[in-house]
């Protein structure tokens, strides 16, 4: 991507939208999700430049007790729980923006993580969305990629093992991406947006 984007967006559109030197120490995106089977809700978040996986367990008053996953996933910029393995716990898909890496937190059962690869090249990884998007029953993995200027998609082959689909390789900025059936037909396709 041209550096000049970079540098309009980081040095002009930042203080234009109201972000500050802050917004890089506070949590990135949060999901919620009833992490532990309790009942109620928990969060699951990400600091981008704290380098922090976390979820806050929800004691069920809406008060919570911060939990760290991992304390040194550098550049963390997006998560997302899912039971990516099908084993009836929810799991936590991460990207890092700076090394590219989209990885998934296996649950024991237990909220004990193992940190599993996805995608170790994935340059400006900033969105991840997990979707069965080919319908055979097991949770893919949709990402973009700001650097690698990517739409792909990573396809589960069951096991957890991905490959991945290049949907757009030439997105100049690739910035989000989830998936939407966007011509009615029951099947999904993505919808995707640039800075």
């Amino acid at each position: 991507m041209n550096q000049f984007y970079y540098f309009f967006f980081f040095v002009f559109l930042f203080p234009v939208l109201g972000f500050s030197q802050q917004y890089s120490s506070q949590a990135k995106h949060n999901i919620d999700a009833n992490l532990d089977g309790d009942g109620d809700m928990d969060v699951v978040g990400v600091a981008y430049q704290g380098d922090d996986v976390v979820w806050y367990q929800n004691n069920g008053s809406q008060s919570f007790t911060k939990i760290i996953i991992d304390g040194n996933f550098n550049t963390a910029s997006a998560s997302y729980p899912v039971d990516l393995d099908g084993d009836g716990d929810l799991d936590i898909i991460v990207s890092a923006y700076d090394i590219g890496d989209i990885v998934w937190y296996e649950n024991n059962g237990t909220q004990s993580f193992t940190k599993r690869t996805i995608e170790g090249n994935f340059s400006g990884a900033i969105s991840i969305y997990p979707v069965d998007l080919d319908g055979d029953g097991d949770v893919d993995v949709l990402g973009a990629a700001t650097w690698d200027d990517d739409i792909s998609w990573f396809e589960n082959n069951g096991s957890e093992s991905f490959t991945e689909r290049v949907i757009d390789g030439s997105l100049d900025g690739a910035w989000d991406v989830h998936p939407v059936d966007m011509d009615g037909d029951g099947d999904r396709c993505c919808g995707y947006r640039l800075v």
